[in-house]
């Protein structure tokens, strides 16, 4: 992606995103609370590394937000996180989900659309 195109990306149209999400929040999965602890559970493995800025992050948050899913978010703009990010996963790029299974093994998932699609196969209905 072009530098001029970044720049606007994360300077108008990630904002707007934002903004739209505060002011028109997602309707969330509503949960038993049983149903909702063990989604919290199975979703202490996860971290979403971010931009707040960056669109396609926004749009993942916002899946997130829908399905009700209490996830670790990190965001880059922390020079430690982007470090952790860079280290686990060899780029700096995001949207990236920091996936650790119960036996500690790591797996990086980067795209808003293959996480988005992870998810809601996952914690979906």
């Amino acid at each position: 992606m072009s530098f001029i195109r970044r720049k606007i990306n994360r300077g108008f149209i990630g904002p707007a995103l934002i903004l739209r999400d505060r002011l028109f929040p997602p309707k969330s999965v509503v949960r038993s609370e049983d149903d909702q602890r063990k989604v919290d559970e199975a979703t202490k493995g996860l971290t979403l590394y971010h931009l707040w800025t960056c669109p396609f992050c926004a749009r993942t948050r916002r899946v997130i937000k829908q399905l009700s899913l209490n996830i670790e978010l990190r965001d880059i703009n922390k020079i430690q996180n982007k470090k952790d990010l860079v280290k686990g996963s060899g780029q700096s790029k995001v949207p990236c989900l920091k996936i650790m299974d119960e036996h500690g093994t790591v797996t990086w998932l980067r795209e808003s659309h293959n996480i988005i699609r992870y998810l809601q196969d996952r914690f979906s209905g």
